[in-house]
This record gives C-alpha cells, sequence and structure tokens, in this order.
C-alpha cells in the first residue's frame, strides 16, 4: 500500500495557481509560493538605494524638489482647491487601480445590508416597501421583517 504525500500548501488548501486555491486571499497565495517576499526584497533593495544616494548626494535634485515645494505650498494657500485635488487625486488614483484591484464582492452577512442600505438611501427613501407576498418574508439576522425592510444595525461613521 501506498503512502499518500501531501505537501504543506495542498494541507493548507493551496495549489500552485492562486485561481484555483481554496484561499480568499490571492495576496496569501502568492505569499505561500515566495511571489510576496521576492517583491519585498525588490522594495527593500530600492530603499536602501535611495538611502544610499541620499547620503551620497544630498543636494540631488534639490532644485526639483524646492521646485515642487514651492507649487504646493501655493496650492495649500487656497483651501478649496487643495481639498478638490486632494478629492479628485484619490479618486483618480483608485479609478487607476481598478484594473489590477477590483471592487471587492461582499462576502459576509453586514456587507449586504450596507450595499442594501446604500440603495435604499441612494434611491432617497429611508426603508424599502414591504415584500409583495408580505407574509412569507421572515426575519432574519440583519434585516427586519414587515412591514419595511431597514438594515437593523447601521454602519457608524
Amino acid at each position: 500500500m501506498g503512502t499518500l504525500e501531501i505537501s504543506g500548501k495542498e494541507a493548507a488548501g493551496f495549489s500552485e495557481d492562486p485561481k484555483k486555491s481554496g484561499c480568499r486571499a490571492g495576496w496569501l497565495a502568492l505569499a505561500v509560493r515566495g511571489t510576496l517576499l521576492k517583491m519585498l526584497n525588490i522594495e527593500y533593495c530600492f530603499i536602501l538605494a535611495a538611502v544610499v544616494v541620499a547620503f551620497a548626494f544630498p543636494t540631488f535634485a534639490s532644485n526639483f524638489f524646492a521646485a515642487v515645494e514651492r507649487r504646493f505650498l501655493r496650492l495649500a494657500r487656497r483651501k478649496r482647491w487643495a481639498v478638490l485635488v486632494v478629492g479628485l487625486s484619490a479618486l483618480g488614483l483608485r479609478a487607476a487601480l481598478l484594473p489590477l484591484f477590483p471592487i471587492p464582492k461582499p462576502t459576509v452577512h453586514d456587507e449586504f445590508g450596507y450595499l442594501l442600505a446604500a440603495n435604499t438611501y441612494a434611491q432617497a427613501h429611508l426603508t424599502n416597501p414591504p415584500h409583495p407576498m408580505g407574509c412569507i418574508s421572515k426575519p432574519s439576522a440583519s434585516f427586519n421583517g414587515p412591514p419595511t425592510n431597514v438594515l437593523r444595525n447601521p454602519r457608524r461613521a
């Protein structure tokens, strides 16, 4: 009778392909394979190179940084423009990263409740209308039953 050999990755529910692994967090599957560690090593090398350049050439690109600082100071004096630039740059950066990091799918019942609440408030309602077959609906962990449906524990800001 042969022995069944299971690697540590397979025992933890990971396969060589992160898409086939049972792990929902793709970065964890990559960390098991060592890719994340390789990326951290590259990042550490860049940081070390930046520190060496900063100590070896302290005036390197000082004119460039002085010009950038003057522009940011001029922007900081205009409070409304500064808020607008920060907000638009955050939205633009998130939009640029959407192909790499898509919008996560809800997995926990609270997240579905937040989506229901967002949809309800977006329609300018405080609660959802009752189900057409009102007697059939039953309360769950996060939602009240008839007469209307609303998130039981609203998210606090």
